[in-house]
């Protein structure tokens, strides 16, 4: 069985508004992430996976 995905016309005018600030929240998600993981570090028990982006590499995991 497939899905439909298609997008409302208000989904996608909030979705390319959204493109001008880009670098913005790929900065603003990546640091979250990163005092997430710090925060996490010394919790028992808990294992993160460990990521090894190389710099020059945007992953849409931040979106």
């Amino acid at each position: 069985m497939g899905t439909n995905g298609k997008m409302t016309e208000i989904c996608a005018a909030m979705g390319l508004i959204n493109m001008n600030h880009l670098d913005e929240i790929l900065v603003v998600n990546e640091r979250s992430y990163t005092a997430n993981k710090d925060g996490l570090a010394g919790v028992g028990g808990l294992r993160l996976l460990s990521l090894m982006i190389p710099k020059n590499v945007i992953v849409n995991m931040w979106l």
